[in-house]
């Protein structure tokens, strides 16, 4: 009997240390990928970790123990959406809030869109306030909690401010849009004006021509006219100058006259008179000549 109890206990211990080294489980063979992963882990090779625990959830998916181990090699290796879900299943540790919180703010520090940034620090926060409630005395926990809710207060203020300043940039935009339609209207205005002006001096200058021509026209009919007079003048005085001298010619003529019937009556005396006398000589002669007979 006594034998048989020495053996049994030393089968018991073997038993245990066999367990606690991972070369028995109870719990589907999960233990041996735990152990596998912890000794990458333990040499940084996160990589090769990941890749054993994940062999472990074929066994076992909800295995809280491979999940955590799961989340710390996965947020080493900066695969936050990962972590977060590997956490998510794993076992109340008090890394697994941190952690986990960790991966919401890293997320949200890798992005630029306002809203999902707000988003991601809201799911940090909100972890970080169940692992404060599960352990109430973590100071790291209260640190983290106060740090990102004052970047989600800056965060909102800043949306706030963009927000305002998009108003006003749009505001000063229309304005701008407004002025330039205005000022366009305006020179708008301006050309029109402007061919109105030219047109209304065009008009004047089609009216200015015309009445040049016009003043052309009537200064030529005017030199025409003035010609015409001078010359009817001319003839006028003309006439009136024959006339003149015809009324001189004969005011003289009765004078000429008189002196040339006195000179032709003179004339014709002293013609008639040589006439005579030699009438009577012919007579004289033939008076002669019948005596001769």
């Amino acid at each position: 009997m006594k034998i048989i109890s020495i053996i049994s206990g030393i089968l018991i211990v073997a038993l245990m240390v066999l367990f606690f080294t991972g070369v028995i489980s109870f719990d589907g063979g999960v233990n041996e990928f735990i152990i596998m992963g912890n000794r990458a882990y333990a040499a940084n090779n996160y990589e090769q970790a990941v890749q054993t625990y994940q062999k472990g959830l074929e066994k076992n998916s909800e295995e809280p123990r491979l999940n955590y181990n799961l989340g710390q090699a996965s947020y080493n290796l900066s695969n936050y959406n990962e972590a977060i879900n590997y956490y998510s299943k794993s076992s109340g540790k008090v890394d697994k809030y941190i952690n986990s919180g960790n991966s919401s703010v890293r997320l949200a520090e890798s992005i630029d869109d306002a809203v999902q940034k707000q988003q991601l620090y809201q799911q940090a926060l909100e972890t970080y306030k169940q692992g404060i409630l599960a352990f109430p005395q973590n100071v790291p926990l209260k640190y983290n909690y106060e740090y990102v809710k004052s970047k989600l207060d800056n965060q909102q203020n800043n949306n706030e401010e963009q927000g305002e300043n998009q108003e006003n940039n749009e505001e000063q935009e229309n304005n701008q849009n407004q002025q330039d339609n205005n000022s366009e209207q305006n020179q708008q205005n301006e050309d029109s004006s402007e061919n109105e002006q030219n047109k209304d001096s065009g008009q004047q200058d089609s009216e200015e021509n015309q009445q040049s021509s016009q003043e052309e026209n009537n200064n030529d009919q005017d030199k025409e006219g003035s010609h015409q007079n001078e010359t009817q003048e001319e003839k006028e005085d003309s006439e009136e100058q024959n006339a003149s001298q015809m009324q001189e010619s004969d005011s003289s003529d009765p004078e000429q006259n008189d002196s040339n019937i006195a000179q032709i009556l003179k004339m014709l005396e002293k013609q008639e008179q040589e006439s005579l006398k030699n009438n009577q000589e012919v007579k004289k002669s033939t008076k002669e000549d019948e005596y001769d007979w």
